[in-house]
């Protein structure tokens, strides 16, 4: 009974996001455009980084051959399903509402500017969707492939299976690693097409696997408290704690890197990028930012008793979904207002996106058994001691 009840509250909580969501972003559309299309692109980026961190976790843990996080991999896997549905929206968005984010979509900017001209080889529409294209194909092919070799495996519990997932995890991330570099750059640096940074492309990739890590621990702590899976003991309690812990450690270092390089250069074409989001009454922000999605977790998981603690972790994931939030909207909302101010598009947009990715998920977790059954590393998993 009370079941029911929750998942009734939880479906309309969902419609009610959508409906906030997808009615902020339609009259932003007529009030402000520039800013509806940034809350589309805050949203629906904050929504692809959850499911590549989540699918950058399956692959790490094939070709380390790591045990512990078998019992719960179905719950990464099935994060990787928003992957298809964002890409469509992130190419509709560009084509339809792209002269409203990227000054280089303009004529008369790129004109009048002979900088961003310098770089039109790959700021250009053409380019732009061959990235994305390219990008996506290879993590939803390799999403796809590996998921299904973990499915035909519940079938016949044939060990080549995971050898053959170990070896495809190696080459996708290699590849993903590169994919990132000028999809970043066409993604979310051209947003400000005069800036530069080297460091970008990092901080991108450590970025969507923090918030990846962090959704899929609050959702396997969540659904183990719900039965959905079982076998979750205090030490993958713990594992999972020490998991977020270096992935937002990992963060933070690069982002530190990159502040600090620009920093102490002073070149004004990269300054100028902090110069804008530490300005002006909201530059709180930028202190926030690290507050949010390094400084509180790491305070919240200071002792043992802490790290082993379920309740703790929920709060430590929330905490850094919020900072993933707040990074997102730090990365893209200054480019198209500048000064510089956080507006409701900015929080109701992005609300919109939590169905949509909360249904790809569920649909793709139901499509399967809760645990891969025939993986060889599931017995090390269901035995970690508590």
């Amino acid at each position: 009974m009370m079941d029911a009840q929750c998942d009734r509250r939880a479906q309309v909580a969902m419609i009610a996001a959508g409906v906030l969501g997808f009615g902020a972003f339609g009259f932003g559309l007529t009030a402000a455009p520039e800013r509806a299309w940034a809350g589309l692109t805050v949203g629906n980026v904050l929504a692809l980084s959850l499911a590549m961190g989540a699918t950058l976790f399956v692959a790490l843990n094939h070709v380390f051959a790591a045990g512990w996080a078998v019992v719960f991999r179905r719950v990464p896997e099935a994060m990787a399903a928003y992957l298809p549905m964002g890409s469509v929206v992130l190419l509709a968005g560009f084509l339809l509402g792209g002269r409203h984010l990227y000054p280089w979509m303009r004529p008369e900017v790129m004109a009048a500017d002979a900088h961003i001209r310098h770089k039109q080889a790959l700021l250009n529409p053409a380019a732009f969707v061959i990235v994305t294209v390219a990008t996506f194909a290879i993590w939803i092919v390799y999403a796809t492939v590996a998921r299904n070799r973990s499915r035909a495996q519940d079938r016949d519990s044939d060990v080549r299976h995971t050898r053959f997932n170990q070896r495809w995890s190696a080459g996708f991330l290699v590849l993903s690693g590169l994919a990132i570099i000028p999809a970043s750059f066409v993604w979310l640096m051209s947003l400000e097409p005069r800036w530069t940074s080297t460091m970008y492309p990092a901080y991108v990739y450590a970025s969507f696997l923090t918030g990846g890590c962090a959704c899929m621990a609050l959702l396997v702590v969540l659904m183990s408290r719900r039965g959905v899976i079982g076998s979750i003991t205090e030490s993958h309690v713990y594992e999972l704690t020490r998991l977020v812990g270096a992935a937002c450690t990992l963060w933070v270092y690069i982002w530190f890197s990159q502040y600090m390089l620009i920093y102490y250069t002073n070149i004004p074409e990269e300054s100028i990028y902090y110069a804008v989001r530490r300005s002006g009454p909201f530059g709180a922000l930028f202190l926030v930012n690290v507050v949010l999605n390094w400084l509180a977790p790491m305070l919240m998981m200071l002792t043992d008793r802490a790290r082993r603690s379920a309740t703790v972790l929920v709060r430590i994931c929330i905490t850094l979904l919020a900072g993933r939030w707040l990074d997102t909207v730090l990365l893209i909302t200054p480019a198209v207002a500048t000064p510089f101010r956080l507006a409701p598009y900015d929080v109701l947009i992005p609300l919109g996106f939590v169905p949509l990715f909360v249904l790809a998920l569920r649909a793709a977790f139901r499509s399967a058994r809760p645990m891969p059954e025939g993986d060889p590393y599931l017995v090390e998993s269901r035995g970690l001691a508590s």
